[in-house]
């Protein structure tokens, strides 16, 4: 079965909607990926290993030996 108006690649092209929708599931993406996914990351490995290095350098400029 032959569809007349079917979606080809130059009629998404013309298409302000099609470009707006893809701007909008663009945005949700970034949203979804940078804000979770980073603050994942941020929460469970990145912050963790600051904060030790932070402690280390402290414990470094006062003289405290860590016995772990």
């Amino acid at each position: 079965m032959i569809f007349l108006d079917q979606e080809t690649f130059t009629s998404l092209l013309h298409d302000s909607a099609h470009w707006k929708f893809e701007l909008f599931v663009g945005l949700i993406e970034t949203i979804v990926i940078d804000v979770f996914i980073g603050f994942f990351l941020w929460k469970k490995w990145l912050k963790p290993r600051w904060e030790k290095r932070i402690v280390k350098q402290e414990h470094e400029r006062h003289g405290i030996k860590d016995e772990h």
